[in-house]
């Protein structure tokens, strides 16, 4: 089991390192004036950026794996319900992770006042490039857990 966790974790680094701090970082780059250490800026947004998204790590293997069985299943979306911790953890890596780097997709259904069920597809078709390009053999590693 150690091996699939830590290929996961080998996948939502590479998500946060080749998508999430860039993409923060630009805002770095678009601000940036002649006087500012723009080295020291970027490293301080990509430290929140870890700090941030750090706590997702678990949440992230526990949906990439909902998903993944619900996809052998034949079934492309997994819906998960914010009133249930677990899930609103899940949802949220999700969202953070795959859906705002365009490795998944997600719509949202009101279930009460300010409470919803997010249903996200994942795109394996994106996503397993990124894995590969991390070393992590995706089908291969979700399959053995």
């Amino acid at each position: 089991m150690g091996d699939v966790a830590d290929s996961i974790q080998q996948l939502f680094d590479a998500i946060v390192t080749r998508y999430a701090i860039p993409n923060e970082q630009k805002d770095v780059d678009l601000n940036a004036s002649a006087a500012d250490d723009e080295a020291a800026d970027k490293a301080a947004v990509a430290n929140a950026e870890w700090d941030r998204l750090a706590p997702l790590a678990a949440p992230f293997q526990d949906a990439l794996m909902r998903a993944y069985n619900a996809a052998k299943r034949g079934e492309p979306s997994i819906s998960l319900d914010d009133r249930q911790p677990d899930q609103n953890a899940m949802a949220e890596a999700l969202i953070q992770l795959l859906v705002a780097h365009d490795l998944a997709e997600a719509t949202s259904a009101e279930t009460e006042p300010m409470h919803y069920v997010y249903t996200i597809t994942v795109d394996w078709s994106k996503l397993a490039p990124v894995a590969a390009e991390a070393g992590v053999d995706l089908d291969a590693t979700l399959a053995r857990r």
